[in-house]
């Protein structure tokens, strides 16, 4: 697989470190989609990525508990 079909999800709500994890990774050729609260994985679909980077400090539903749920979800084989 080349980088341009590696998939990355970064669920960080500081938007300074947002913007420059999505532009240096978009640089390299990753595809990337963002989501600045851990819910954000709850409430939408995603299709499961090659990375999650995740923030351990997010406000709702911080990043232990999304780890914790990507693990679930994983092994219930709910993910695409």
């Amino acid at each position: 697989m080349q980088a341009s079909d590696k998939r990355i999800l970064i669920i960080e709500n500081d938007s300074d470190m947002l913007f420059m994890l999505d532009r240096a990774l978009n640089d390299a050729g990753y595809t990337v989609e963002a989501c600045k609260v851990g819910s954000g994985i709850v409430e939408h679909k995603h299709t499961w990525p090659d990375l999650f980077i995740l923030d351990k400090e997010l406000p709702t539903i911080d990043g232990i508990a999304v780890c914790k749920f990507l693990r679930y979800m994983k092994q219930q084989d709910i993910f695409q």
